[in-house]
């Protein structure tokens, strides 16, 4: 279960491949009518990508029913008891300190009016101009430990590369050393079941994709795309 907020373009395709790869996906945006846009697109985007032979065209009415609109920040980070595992909030926004500050503190002050404790989220930023420290110096300890890089290498559609990294720390620079550096032990090790399950590979640090490895995604896809276009065929024929 992924939150994903921030509609912009980027926003969109991190949202569209988080469905590709099987997860829920609830929009959010602070103008409403830019995530209600983003779910049209999304819309769009699946359609060419059936055009163009990258998706089956049994796929879009599947993973468009697993994306919603949130209309606000407290009903997209609302936990569902029937969701095992951390809920993923994945920060999309324009890459200035200021506005990525802003929304995770909104974020924080939503999960707590929730009721949702740290551990049950993983905050994600997508930046890749802005430092984890810088973000974090504002929440509380418990929230700033479990705030991770995670960057999603655009295109993003059907790359396989995530650049994933944690808030860095200092022993030395705090007596809550043993606590806090068990809490970040936890947070790597959930961030390590979520690129696993999501069957992505971590990419290095500040990792860019040349337009020759962005071709060889989409070939790889259309490779996937063929052999699961096989197996539908032979149900279908078996059903007959």
């Amino acid at each position: 279960l992924c939150v994903v907020i921030g509609c912009g373009p980027h926003g969109r395709s991190v949202a569209g491949e988080l469905l590709r790869r099987g997860c829920r996906v609830r929009l959010y945006d602070a103008l409403s009518y830019l995530a209600e846009c983003a779910l049209a697109s999304i819309r769009e985007t699946l359609k060419q990508l059936v055009h163009a032979h990258l998706l089956l065209s049994c796929d879009v009415e599947a993973l468009l029913a697993r994306c919603t609109v949130a209309e606000c920040l407290e009903a997209a980070v609302e936990r569902d008891l029937s969701h095992v595992g951390p809920l993923l909030i994945v920060e999309a926004v324009p890459d200035f300190v200021d506005v990525k500050r802003l929304v995770f503190d909104e974020v924080v002050d939503a999960c707590v009016r929730r009721g949702v404790c740290p551990q049950e989220v993983l905050l994600c930023s997508n930046t890749l101009a802005c430092t984890l420290v810088q973000l974090a110096e504002r929440m509380p300890p418990a929230y700033a430990a479990r705030l991770i890089g995670m960057r999603f290498l655009h295109p993003c559609w059907f790359v396989d590369m995530v650049d994933v990294h944690l808030v860095p720390f200092d022993p030395l620079a705090s007596a809550a050393y043993p606590i806090f550096y068990g809490l970040l032990m936890e947070t790597a090790n959930a961030a390590a079941r979520v690129v696993k399950v999501l069957e992505l590979t971590m990419a290095g640090r500040d990792r860019m994709l040349g337009s020759e490895e962005a071709s060889l995604c989409a070939v790889r896809q259309l490779m996937r795309v063929e052999a699961d276009g096989a197996v539908v065929r032979e149900e279908q024929s078996l059903r007959i």
